[in-house]
């Protein structure tokens, strides 16, 4: 993640932003757009297959808003746990992996791979009041999620 140049909650300081840098982020929001569901959780120290529990974890993606759901595999019922616009945390954008902000602050890196149409989350840290960042460096949370199909 580049932690060089930091979000920044100040209008004023807005990136204008070129034709390459807006196809960037284009590609990558096209990558990871559509429906989702979880299949491993844990940390860099291990993940869980998600198999064996009664919930599906779901997330809905578009251009500008990500939505996650729990959806009971028995009664099929689907109830919202959180729902987010899309901010992007760092000013360095791929089509492949970039960092993301939520609303409670917390900075999520998004990697999609096309090779196996995988979306992997890892918990980046979080933003603080004053503009910095409390990076996490071991233990993080991850998440791997497969496309819906």
């Amino acid at each position: 993640m580049n932690f060089g140049n930091l979000f920044s909650q100040n209008a004023n300081d807005a990136i204008i932003e070129d034709s390459s840098t807006l196809q960037l982020k284009k590609e990558f929001l096209a990558n990871i757009k559509g429906i989702w569901t979880l299949k491993a959780s844990g940390s860099n120290w291990g993940m869980n297959e998600t198999s064996k529990s009664e919930t599906d974890e779901i997330l809905m993606i578009d251009e500008k808003e990500i939505a996650c759901y729990n959806r009971d595999k028995k009664s099929g019922k689907i109830q919202l746990r959180w729902l987010d616009n899309v901010i992007f945390f760092n000013r360095t954008y791929s089509p492949n992996s970039n960092s993301l902000l939520v609303s409670n602050y917390w900075i999520w890196t998004f990697t999609y791979s096309k090779e196996n149409d995988r979306l992997h989350f890892i918990d980046a840290g979080q933003l603080t009041g004053d503009g910095m960042v409390n990076s996490i460096s071991w233990g993080n949370l991850e998440k791997s999620y497969q496309r819906f199909k």
